[in-house]
């Protein structure tokens, strides 16, 4: 609809935006470029639209040197827009152009001086003599009011690449000391420091008298399940009943243990710990997509549909696509339309292992689209076989296994003809599936 906008308009702005948008999302870099250049050709002097095209140009790793032009003139011609500005340096210090990333943070320091300038700062300070040493950056940062998780865990990587761990932890502690004010993800810093320098085993004797008293501290909790996710480990038997009610105070980390357990194939588990998600607040969706794997896995099939409706309700995040996927599969199991044009803009190489298969299920269920199953055949049988690939990675999975069967009982019910004609063709059907 758009494209035939454009083409009645040739000037419409937003139009072309909107276009770029759209084939960025399908993956069209030569149509995304045309569109963003005309983007360019009717807002030739707006910060906003230069440094859109710039972005443009970056996703398809398109002329870099073009890129940095771009970004700095629109940093040049509106110094305050603090996206803009951190957009521009952070491709300066990509480039290893630290000398004009410095000069344009200073310029943008005096319009706005935050967590977000502070952590460029920091990282320039390790590449030049700014007058600031990291370390003292990095305390500025910790105690940042709008220091967020990227930001901490950014800088905390830089500080491990200098070895510099135990200072940054001493000024951490130095602050919780002294009662000022401590950014709740550098508990994760100092969770992970403690881990790498005592050992998993050690921290966890500790851990049987610890008594969180604000966020960060539940933030050390949360870095301690990381890190057993990391390693697939599970939470030892005797410190379990210790840290349950501490990890269904914090919805976060409520989620994690789910996913840990989901990790490690503990699907009874995992149902009975997020049983009652609907008392938590701030659930997230990708929590409810590991709960509803764990409900088919158990065979509470119709439970993990419901399950997976309300993560799909839910704000998107890095699960969106396997959410979609699995709601799709049950969409079409139930006779119900699935929703295509989401579908057709998943990436399948970025879905979860467990959603591969319903991915595959789900696009043969689409092809046979109400028809009679040997009119369908010669389209459904390439598909057909992607399934039988598909499921090999986790043929002993019980929630597969369910979706197999209840994705071949569709396919049987297509099946029309005489008694013979569904015998040879049942059987053909075995044979492909």
């Amino acid at each position: 609809v758009m494209e035939s906008v454009v083409a009645a308009n040739n000037n419409y702005h937003d139009g072309w935006r909107l276009l770029a948008n759209w084939y960025a999302q399908k993956g069209d870099r030569d149509p995304c470029l045309a569109a963003a250049g005309n983007c360019q050709r009717l807002a030739p002097n707006d910060p906003d639209t230069l440094c859109f095209v710039a972005e443009k140009l970056q996703a398809f790793k398109a002329e870099p040197e073009r890129v940095g032009q771009l970004l700095e003139r629109a940093f040049e011609l509106e110094p305050s827009d603090l996206y803009n500005g951190l957009t521009w340096i952070d491709y300066a210090i990509e480039q290893e152009n630290h000398e004009a990333a410095n000069r344009s943070l200073q310029v943008l320091k005096l319009h706005q001086d935050n967590a977000f300038t502070c952590y460029r700062a920091m990282q320039l300070a390790f590449s030049l003599d700014t007058g600031q040493t990291p370390l003292a950056l990095w305390d500025k940062l910790v105690g940042s009011p709008d220091a967020n998780d990227w930001l901490i865990s950014h800088a905390w990587n830089l500080v491990k690449e200098n070895q510099l761990q135990a200072q940054a932890v001493e000024a951490i502690m130095e602050r919780r000391a002294k009662a000022q004010p401590t950014a709740a993800d550098a508990g994760s810093c100092l969770a992970y420091f403690e881990i790498d320098r005592d050992g998993i085993k050690t921290v966890e004797k500790r851990l049987r008298q610890f008594r969180p008293k604000d966020a960060f501290d539940h933030r050390f909790l949360e870095a301690y399940l990381h890190r057993l996710i990391k390693l697939r480990r599970a939470i030892p038997s005797r410190l379990l009943p210790t840290l349950e009610p501490l990890l269904r105070a914090d919805t976060h980390n409520w989620g994690l243990l789910g996913y840990l357990l989901s990790d490690l194939g503990k699907s009874s588990q995992v149902v009975n710990w997020m049983r009652d998600y609907s008392a938590n607040i701030g659930v997230q969706a990708w929590m409810l997509y590991f709960y509803s794997i764990a409900l088919r896995d158990v065979g509470r099939w119709q439970a993990a549909v419901q399950v997976t409706r309300d993560a799909l309700a839910l704000e998107a995040d890095n699960y969106r696509e396997d959410i979609v996927v699995w709601y799709s599969l049950d969409q079409l199991l139930a006779g119900e339309p699935a929703p295509e044009q989401e579908l057709a803009l998943i990436n399948p190489d970025a879905l979860a292992p467990f959603s591969r298969y319903p991915l595959a299920l789900t696009e043969a269920l689409l092809c046979l689209d109400k028809r009679d199953f040997i009119e369908a055949y010669p389209e459904l049988s390439p598909r057909l076989r992607a399934c039988q690939r598909a499921i090999q990675a986790h043929a002993g999975s019980p929630a597969m296994v369910e979706a197999k069967k209840r994705s071949r009982a569709l396919f049987k019910r297509g099946i029309a003809g005489s008694f013979l004609q569904r015998l040879v063709w049942n059987w053909r059907l075995a044979n492909h599936f």
